[in-house]
């Protein structure tokens, strides 16, 4: 991730977690805009573009995905996908985060092979989530 890119970053964080997520009030994400930032700018970014232009990105913290998004124009056209398995390639397992209610994200990390481990409630939003993992095998 360069510097220059962080403004477009937030955008797609934004309007993603406000498309793919109707069901939490739109005023939850942004009034994290902030430490959102903050924590992008501390973490291990992998940032697709296209003509120079971010289409998506994929946010690490060791094992763990914080977060992937790519900008709506450009989702189904395998910016996802690549992003996932360019983590895969380089960690023995990956886990992730997502609500109950986003079928979509769900069904996308179940294709790139991420199996459900558990549930929980997210404290701050009272919403299911389900804790998901993909682990590395032997012939990968």
């Amino acid at each position: 991730m360069h510097p220059q890119d962080l403004d477009d970053i937030m955008k797609i964080w934004l309007n993603e977690n406000l498309n793919a997520h109707h069901f939490i009030d739109p005023s939850f994400w942004k009034e994290h805009l902030d430490e959102v930032r903050t924590a992008i700018s501390d973490s291990d970014i992998t940032v697709l573009t296209e003509e120079e232009r971010v289409v998506g990105f994929l946010g690490m913290n060791q094992n763990y995905v914080e977060g992937l998004f790519v900008d709506k124009v450009y989702q189904g056209k395998g910016y996802g996908l690549a992003l996932i398995r360019s983590a895969q390639e380089n960690h023995p397992f990956l886990q992730l985060s997502v609500y109950q209610k986003n079928t979509s994200a769900i069904t996308f990390y179940q294709h790139c092979g991420f199996c459900i481990l558990s549930e929980k409630t997210q404290s701050n939003q009272n919403f299911n989530e389900f804790l998901m993992e993909w682990r590395k095998t032997r012939r990968e």
